[in-house]
């Protein structure tokens, strides 16, 4: 059974492959998907009693980042795949 740092651990690597996938999303769709997923393994962090508040500002980061993104892909997408 894995520890709670091992837990940890995992969760931040898949944060921070969940945002990677975001920010390379092609469509509005996918990139909304991966964001949940994020945002899902973030609160398990929470659960599990980490403090995010000193990752805010990452997370700001990553968000406009994501939004750089969601320009590209909005204006390549069609309008069935919003």
């Amino acid at each position: 059974m894995p520890t709670a740092e091992e837990d940890i651990a995992y969760y931040r690597r898949r944060i921070d492959a969940c945002s990677e996938q975001a920010r390379r999303a092609e469509y509005v769709s996918a990139r909304r998907a991966h964001e949940g997923l994020a945002r899902l393994y973030r609160e398990k962090l929470v659960a599990l009693g980490v403090d995010l508040a000193a990752s805010d500002e990452q997370d700001a980061v990553e968000l406009g980042a994501v939004r750089e993104a969601a320009d590209k892909a909005s204006s390549r997408s069609t309008p069935g795949e919003l």
